[in-house]
């Protein structure tokens, strides 16, 4: 019997063992990997919306690519949240099995799954509906004439038919999980990340943090401050030059390249503006090639930028009034750009070149119009990887976003000045390169980035 108790008693203290060494090393593992310091991310721009349907550049699009569900799966991220697995596309005029250039309508249709945000709101399938033709609302070039054809719980929109419509549909454009948000919320987003921050008196973001949300991945916390400083700490800058250059850091090629336009107000096009001028488009291009801004060797890219058409219209009537020309104040030598350009058209009166935040300058004034405006000078990249997708977005009267409105003769108001890198600088200590990218800066996700271990 003591026999029994002693063999009993020798069971209990190995579980009790065995128990202890297995807590330990969970308890190690889980300390090693919670103790794992946030990524410092620095943007040159304020991040002007987290409304996936309203905004267009960089910054706003890196944060709203972390906190929101996707229409669709990604392929090499399979762990972020998306409302469908599926999308039906058919051809309703004429009905026919395949998709071609003799369909003039087409149906796009799927059931979506309801989920949660970071407040535990419940968006139900009326709220993804809701923000899915929201998104058609404010960017039609997505689905030209398109209309609501819900039926039930399905998600259903006919509109007119072009090329791509797939892809466009895995475009950034297409975020989830928003429209119940509120700017005084403080906590923001739906997906593998939340957003905490505070808008300032401006309507803007410029810093944050966004802190994993994800349950299937472990996932870095992000703080991003809002800068163009080189002396200040971060592991990744998104517009990386050679000003950022210190130490360790390098800049990396985010895979897309830039194109960069000079692009006119409408109301200007009936005048001789210096800017559109192949002497004006020579400066630009030759000063942005010295910064290794643009490359040297015209890349493949450029079959898929449209290249406008400014620059053929002969103009005569002269405009007596004063004229600003914009540049963004992030480009290497933005400052030495806008004076050679102003030196040029001293003859011209009173034209003026500056540089200045461009994102800032061209939400206020080109798409809020909020003030008057006249020319720019910005590098863009696709918000989805169909063929046509800058000339849809951009310069098109299909597009509330577009920089050309609604005028008759959009390719008259811009002209393709070169081909730019698309780079993000660095730290070279923690994060030395990214993976390839598509949509090149405008869909940055964290895991992108490679660490220097490997």
């Amino acid at each position: 019997m003591a026999f029994r108790k002693l063999k009993s008693s020798y069971y209990i203290m190995t579980a009790l063992l065995f128990f202890f060494i297995v807590s330990l090393l969970i308890y190690r593992y889980s300390s090693k990997t919670d103790s794992v310091e946030p990524l410092q991310v620095q943007f040159a721009y304020a991040v002007t919306s987290i409304n996936p349907a309203i905004y267009d550049d960089w910054e706003s699009g890196f944060i709203g690519n972390h906190i929101y569900y996707r229409l669709l799966p990604e392929e090499d991220k399979p762990w972020i949240p998306y409302v469908t697995k599926n999308v039906s596309i058919k051809c309703r005029d004429p009905r026919s099995a395949t998709l071609n250039d003799a369909c003039k309508v087409i149906r796009i249709s799927f059931k979506a799954k309801q989920f949660v945000d970071c407040l535990n709101r419940v968006y139900t399938v009326d709220d993804i509906r809701h923000e899915f033709e929201e998104i058609l609302n404010l960017k039609r070039w997505i689905l030209p004439k398109w209309k609501s054809c819900g039926k039930n719980d399905d998600i259903c929109v006919e509109g007119k038919y072009i090329p791509d419509q797939l892809r466009r549909l895995h475009g950034t454009s297409f975020r989830f999980g928003w429209s119940r948000s509120q700017k005084n919320d403080g906590t923001y987003g739906s997906g593998p990340y939340c957003l905490k921050g505070n808008f300032n008196r401006n309507g803007n973001l410029t810093v944050g943090t966004l802190i994993s949300n994800s349950k299937k991945v472990k996932l870095p916390d992000i703080k991003f401050h809002t800068s163009q400083n080189k002396d200040n700490q971060f592991n990744f800058a998104i517009y990386g030059n050679k000003g950022l250059l210190t130490k360790n850091r390098k800049n990396v090629q985010v895979h897309t390249p830039l194109a960069y336009y000079v692009i006119t107000n409408p109301q200007l096009d009936s005048y001789y503006l210096p800017w559109n001028s192949n002497g004006s488009k020579n400066i630009i291009h030759d000063a942005l090639t010295e910064k290794d801004v643009f490359f040297s060797e015209t890349p493949q890219f450029v079959k898929f930028a449209p290249e406008g058409g400014a620059l053929r219209k002969i103009r005569k009537l002269k405009y007596t009034a004063s004229l600003e020309f914009v540049i963004p104040d992030y480009l290497p030598g933005c400052e030495k750009l806008a004076d050679s350009l102003n030196v040029k058209w001293k003859k011209y009166g009173n034209v003026k070149a500056r540089c200045t935040d461009i994102v800032d300058y061209v939400v206020k004034n080109v798409i809020e119009k909020r003030n008057r405006w006249d020319g720019f000078f910005v590098g863009i990249s696709a918000s989805d990887p169909s063929r046509e997708s800058l000339r849809y977005q951009y310069f098109t009267p299909n597009s509330p976003s577009s920089w050309t409105y609604d005028y008759p003769y959009p390719d008259n108001l811009y002209y393709l000045v070169g081909i730019g890198q698309s780079l993000a600088t660095v730290d070279g200590e923690r994060i030395c390169s990214m993976r390839p990218n598509p949509l090149g800066l405008s869909n940055i996700f964290i895991t992108d980035l490679l660490p220097c271990n490997g």
